[in-house]
């Protein structure tokens, strides 16, 4: 929820920097959310890994239980940093009206990855749960970069305005 609440005030802030012709803050905006956000969610993230044991102890009862959930708690602390990039600056991108972009990215991102690559993984080769928690993790990876790539290329400064 961290992400998706700096990602808010990134699409704000670059929305309203945009309309105000100050391209250059709208920048700063969107890495000043990106930066907040993403210390956010390495805490987040660290606290995941280090009391991953307690956290499903408290929501399962049954010990067939916990190991898996273990590892998906483990997947899911490393990829909050990746989680706070893709989804902080797709939303910065958003704000700036660059909104195919950041459609075609999330698209692919949970179609071809997630599920696509999960189901390769999870069941054809037979991952299982590792495989599809590898599957989202990659989702997130990819995305990230693109969406990094996208918001480094500057094009975003002329969608909207």
């Amino acid at each position: 929820m961290p992400a998706f609440a700096f990602g808010v005030a990134a699409t704000t802030l670059v929305g309203q920097n945009l309309g105000a012709k100050d391209p250059e803050r709208a920048e700063r905006s969107a890495y000043a959310a990106l930066k907040n956000g993403t210390l956010w969610m390495v805490v987040m993230g660290v606290a995941f890994l280090i009391w991953r044991e307690q956290l499903v102890r408290l929501f399962a009862t049954d010990p067939d239980v916990w190991q898996p959930s273990e590892m998906c708690l483990t997947f899911i602390a490393f990829g909050q940093p990746l989680l706070a990039v893709s989804v902080v600056l797709a939303s910065a991108l958003r704000g700036a009206g660059d909104t195919r972009a950041t459609l075609v990215m999330t698209f692919a991102g949970i179609w071809i990855m997630r599920v696509g690559l999960g189901y390769l993984l999870g069941i054809v080769l037979g991952l299982g749960l590792f495989g599809m928690w590898i599957a989202w993790f990659s989702d997130f990876a990819v995305r990230a970069v693109l969406v990094a790539l996208r918001f480094r290329t500057g094009h975003w400064r002329r969608c909207a305005f």
